[in-house]
C-alpha cells in the first residue's frame, strides 16, 4: 500500500537527516515532493500517486524500487540508525503491550507486487483476534505518541525482549495464514479475469461442432 509507504517516509523525514536531504516534506500547494537521490544532485520533483506520476513523465513515481525509497529503509537496517527493532508509544482505546511486525512480501503472479504485511503479536493472549487484526489494520494510519519516557515502562519491555524469539515464530506462523488468504485472493481474481476467456473459447467450440454436425447431417441426406 503506497499510502503506508508515503506516510513512513513523512514521519522519518520528520526525525532523521539522512531522509530529508533526499526527500522534502510534500508541497500544500502541488501535493509533490522534491526528491534527489543523493546530496550531490539537484532536487527533482517526485509524488507517492501512480496516476500523477502517468500524467507526467518528468515527475518521479515514488514507491518501493525507487533508489530513494529503498535507500531509506535500507538505513533503516544499518548500525547508523539503530537497529531493525525500536519502541514506540500509539495512541489506543486500550492499553494492548506486545510486538509488532513489519513484513515485506513479493508476490508473484501475472505480474510481481510487493506488499507490507503487518502482525502484531500480544503480551496478553486473551486479547480478541478482532482487537489484533484493528491494530495491524490501522498500523498506516496510528499516531506515535511523542515524549513518553520508556524507562516507564521498562519491566513490560525487559519482559517482551526476553519473549522476542516466541513472539517471532508465532508471527511467522500468523504471517503464514495471512500470505495463504492472500494467494487465494490472487487466484480468485484469476479465475475471474480467465473464465470469460474460456466462455469464448467453450462458445467457439461449440459453434464449430454445431456446424461440423450439420454438414455430415446433410452430407447423409445426400448419400440417401
Amino acid at each position: 500500500n503506497n499510502r503506508r509507504i508515503e506516510k513512513f517516509i513523512n514521519d522519518f523525514t520528520g526525525i532523521d537527516s539522512f531522509a530529508s536531504d533526499l526527500i522534502s516534506a510534500k508541497s500544500g500547494k502541488s501535493g509533490l515532493y522534491r526528491v534527489r537521490h543523493s546530496a550531490d544532485e539537484e532536487f527533482r520533483l517526485g509524488t507517492f500517486d501512480s496516476e500523477k506520476a502517468l500524467e507526467d513523465e518528468g515527475i518521479e513515481f515514488l514507491a518501493f524500487g525507487h533508489g530513494v525509497v529503498d535507500g531509506i529503509i535500507d538505513f533503516c537496517h544499518t548500525k547508523e540508525f539503530g537497529g531493525e527493532t525500536g519502541v514506540v508509544f500509539i495512541d489506543s482505546e486500550r492499553q494492548i503491550c506486545g510486538m509488532l511486525f513489519m513484513f515485506l512480501v513479493k508476490f508473484r503472479s501475472m505480474s510481481v507486487s510487493h506488499e507490507i504485511m503487518p502482525v502484531f503479536v500480544a503480551s496478553d493472549s486473551s486479547i480478541p483476534g478482532r482487537e489484533l487484526r484493528e491494530v495491524e489494520e490501522r498500523t498506516g494510519d496510528l499516531e506515535f505518541i511523542r515524549g513518553v519516557n520508556p524507562g516507564e515502562y521498562r519491566a513490560t519491555i525487559d519482559m517482551i525482549r526476553s519473549r522476542s524469539r516466541e513472539y517471532a515464530d508465532e508471527a511467522r506462523s500468523k504471517l503464514t495464514e495471512k500470505i495463504n488468504s492472500r494467494i487465494f485472493d490472487i487466484n480468485e481474481n484469476l479465475d475471474i479475469q480467465i473464465d470469460p476467456e474460456l466462455e469464448k473459447i467453450r462458445e467457439s467450440y461449440s459453434r464449430q461442432i454445431r456446424e461440423l454436425e450439420e454438414k455430415l447431417d446433410l452430407q447423409e441426406g445426400q448419400m440417401k
